[in-house]
């Protein structure tokens, strides 16, 4: 499963990039026979110069169309990887490239060197192990990083650290009980932070922090408390994937929640409700990556899905 979500968005990635939409797909497959380092991708991204960089278990890879250079820790050296497992590549406004470990370390892509620089994180908080799960940049240009526990850190381009932002001890409080997972700030410089136990709304400017939850017998409620990815379609409209719940998308002025879930008619039907992470792309269709029953297409004008699943009968 993991090998074929792979493939799948290896293709889409230089599908939009070199191709024109109405050409049919056709999937390239790339495994560790190619060079990949390893077949468990977490994270995806391009840089401006046009590679392509893949998150690993393995290692950091990045692919100039022809070949793989795998990127690990050395031991000794301050200047490569912190970890060998990769949770996520994220491409700032700038074009830097940060890379955020599975043990929640980061750092950040040294073009010119070929290098990496790595970053420390502290709070207020005596022998508390600080551990990244996500990062984020307001309309401010300001770059954060998150905890999995609520802990946020502003990035001082100018000195090149971060810096702790405290919150007011009841938002502090909240946060600490569940488990961070991703973040999405609008146009209107609101955070929207998915957890393991519901979507927070949160002004960092007021500390306002407001909660959404599923509720079974509310049909206009978020379909699974478990979120995982956000995206926002630009048009006052926020995207949830959730690994328990199908997709919701919530209306911010009405505020009201439509789930789309499997249902029986497969035509009409995302595949699977067990979704790890969706993507709007250039068209406005919105990509949704499933745990268990592979990639969805979904057109947000017809509301129609389109299901990619591995074939064992299609050779490479």
């Amino acid at each position: 499963m993991k090998k074929f979500l792979l493939l799948l968005i290896i293709h889409y990635t230089f599908y939009i990039v070199h191709c024109n939409a109405q050409q049919q797909n056709h999937f390239t497959h790339f495994t560790i026979d190619d060079g990949l380092s390893q077949s468990s991708v977490f994270g995806i991204a391009q840089d401006d110069f046009g590679f392509m960089w893949f998150a690993t278990e393995d290692g950091l890879n990045k692919f100039d169309g022809n070949k793989f250079t795998i990127y690990r820790p050395k031991e000794n050296d301050s200047t490569s990887i912190p970890d060998l497992g990769i949770r996520k590549i994220y491409k700032d406004k700038s074009g830097k490239l940060w890379v955020l470990t599975l043990r929640g370390k980061l750092s950040t892509y040294n073009p010119p060197k070929n290098n990496f620089t790595r970053y420390s994180f502290s709070t207020d908080k005596n022998n508390v192990t600080i551990k990244i799960i996500t990062l984020a940049e307001d309309n401010l240009g300001n770059l954060w990083a998150v905890t999995t526990k609520g802990e946020f850190f502003n990035y001082d381009q100018k000195k090149n650290i971060f810096i702790y932002k405290k919150l007011n001890e009841n938002i502090e409080k909240q946060f600490q009980s569940i488990h961070l997972q991703c973040m999405l700030v609008d146009k209107d410089n609101t955070f929207w932070i998915g957890t393991w136990e519901g979507l927070a709304k949160f002004n960092p400017k007021t500390q306002e922090l407001k909660w959404f939850k599923n509720n079974n017998v509310n049909p206009n409620s978020l379909g699974g408390n478990m979120v995982f990815s956000l995206a926002d379609d630009g048009s006052g409209n926020l995207w949830i994937a959730s690994a328990n719940g199908g997709v919701s998308v919530f209306n911010k002025s009405k505020l009201k929640f439509k789930v789309y879930k499997n249902n029986p008619d497969p035509k009409n039907s995302i595949s699977s409700n067990r979704i790890m992470s969706i993507l709007i792309d250039s068209r406005k269709k919105l990509w949704i990556g499933s745990f268990d029953k592979g990639l969805d297409l979904f057109d947000l004008e017809t509301e129609s899905f389109t299901n990619f699943s591995h074939n064992h009968s299609v050779a490479r």
